[in-house]
């Protein structure tokens, strides 16, 4: 398995130039350093990792026709009848819950769920510091609303894996 899937691109883009730099090093003490700095940056990502595995609470919006046949970030060509979605804060591959709820006199319900395969990345960088947590291929997101709503609020969470 690749190691993007276990780190992150962030993180592993830094740990890339970080190995790098140990490369140009040229002294013993310019070395240890970047060792140092390199293992922080692990076990930063092991630890932002291990956070990703906590429910996640936005909003879902949704991407359809208009993406059918380009690829996504798996390789595979987009098929918005399939339950598929985008998020930046899962590794690909993975199959998260994703539950809608309703506010209703001051408490929050769960009102429908839909369990979809991580296969693309999203949303746009912009939405997501406005809230975005995750964009549902069409037939995802009509499982928890109507897509003239265009967004929901939602609660992510990973699925366990289950053992044969």
């Amino acid at each position: 398995m690749f190691w993007g899937e276990y780190l992150g691109a962030n993180t592993l883009i830094c740990i890339i130039t970080i190995s790098s730099m140990l490369r140009r090093a040229t002294g013993k003490a310019d070395r240890m350093k970047t060792v140092i700095v390199l293992l922080c940056a692990s076990i930063l990502s092991c630890s932002l990792n291990a956070a990703q595995t906590r429910p996640a609470a936005g909003t879902a919006s949704w991407y359809g026709e208009a993406h059918r046949g380009k690829p996504m970030a798996n390789g595979q060509p987009f098929n918005p009848d399939q339950l598929t979605a985008a998020s930046w804060f899962y590794p690909l591959g993975t199959q998260v819950r994703v539950t809608a709820y309703a506010r209703s006199g001051g408490s929050v319900k769960p009102v429908r769920s839909v369990v979809v395969r991580i296969t693309d990345r999203g949303p746009a960088k912009h939405l997501v510091r406005d809230g975005r947590i995750i964009d549902l291929g069409h037939a995802a997101f009509k499982k928890l609303a109507s897509p003239q709503k265009g967004l929901v609020q939602v609660k992510v969470r990973p699925e366990r894996k289950r053992s044969a």
